[in-house]
């Protein structure tokens, strides 16, 4: 080969090499968080609770590598305080996706609430993919996450949302597109197919949310009827003796002028006499029956507020279970 001939080869390799190098470089710039991704899961090793999680949830791929990449951990009370502050005192919180692109999971133990740990991951997971998004991709999700909210008459989502407003302006879309992804179940076909980017099926997370929330909404709903069957039989029960103070107060003092009218003679004949004490009687008979009816609402009305008293401390400790809060440390005190 001659010298010219071996210049032009070397110039043309070096062109390619050069161009293979830029394209390698551009792809690595525009794939930048797939690229930090992948190294931070090539060196996170999860533990045997994030890995039961990640199982459970059945991430896809792409869901998967953005799960492990925020190298989530699952824990105790007083170490999952320290990561993610509340916001609020009266409003508990399950997980957290936190600035520096890691994810945070409460451990909770109530067998009652499997699942929940789960729908918690999954949830946060969303978080960390609503921020690989970009603003176009997002502003394009928007319309339709806000449909999905529109459509629900559900008076907790507005109310968990305007906490949101209040703890992260801002993030309104973010969280809901979180919330839609992970606990409802009809989300129309534009929505489905965007979810499907993160979960082989959907709706098994969704079933493991309905799984816990009905634990919630059974015992919810049986303090709710418990309270109102209370109420409406307490103020029956006030009426009922208001009344039956009434004719007892009435009835006494009709017995008092009997006796006062027996004690002096003043009947006109034994048949006067003993026809008014006849209606006295019936009188007596009749208010003794209305006491008898009286104390068995009272002994209903008891009955219903132990069968409260028991469904609320149920509801309690399911509600203290998923509260990281679980006591205020004693002051510090002082040695002479």
């Amino acid at each position: 080969m001659s010298r010219t001939k071996s210049s032009q080869f070397t110039l043309i390799a070096s062109i390619i090499s050069g161009a293979v190098i830029l394209a390698f470089a551009s792809w690595m710039f525009l794939n930048r968080q797939f690229v930090s991704d992948t190294v931070v899961t090539l060196f996170y090793q999860p533990s045997s609770s994030v890995r039961a999680i990640e199982d459970r949830v059945a991430f896809t791929g792409d869901g998967k590598l953005i799960f492990f990449a925020t190298q989530p951990e699952v824990l105790d009370a007083d170490s999952f305080n320290e990561r993610c502050p509340r916001q609020e005192v009266q409003n508990p919180i399950l997980g957290c996706y936190v600035g520096d692109d890691r994810i945070y999971i409460y451990s909770i133990t109530n067998e009652d609430l499997e699942g929940i740990e789960e729908v918690t991951a999954a949830h946060e997971m969303l978080h960390a993919a609503w921020k690989r998004l970009d603003t176009k991709q997002r502003k394009e999700l928007e319309p339709e996450l806000h449909r999905i909210y529109e459509s629900m008459s559900d008076s907790e989502l507005k109310q968990r949302m305007e906490y949101y407003e209040r703890t992260q302006p801002g993030e309104f879309y973010n969280e809901l597109h979180s919330i839609i992804g992970t606990e409802v179940e009809v989300v129309g076909e534009e929505l489905d197919t965007y979810y499907a980017r993160y979960f082989e099926n959907r709706q098994a997370v969704i079933g493991f949310y309905y799984q816990y929330d009905a634990v919630f909404q059974e015992l919810e709903d049986q303090t709710d009827s418990l309270y109102k069957q209370m109420q409406a039989l307490g103020e029956s029960i006030m009426a009922q003796r208001s009344e039956y103070d009434v004719k007892l107060a009435s009835l006494s003092a009709d017995i008092n002028v009997f006796n006062s009218r027996a004690d002096n003679g003043d009947f006109a004949s034994e048949q006067a006499f003993y026809s008014e004490r006849a209606q006295l009687m019936q009188r007596s008979n009749l208010l003794d029956a209305d006491r008898r009816a009286l104390n068995g609402d009272i002994d209903a009305y008891n009955d219903l507020r132990e069968r409260y008293i028991i469904v609320a401390a149920q509801l309690e400790r399911l509600d203290r279970s998923v509260d990281s809060f679980q006591a205020i440390n004693s002051a510090p005190t002082l040695t002479q």
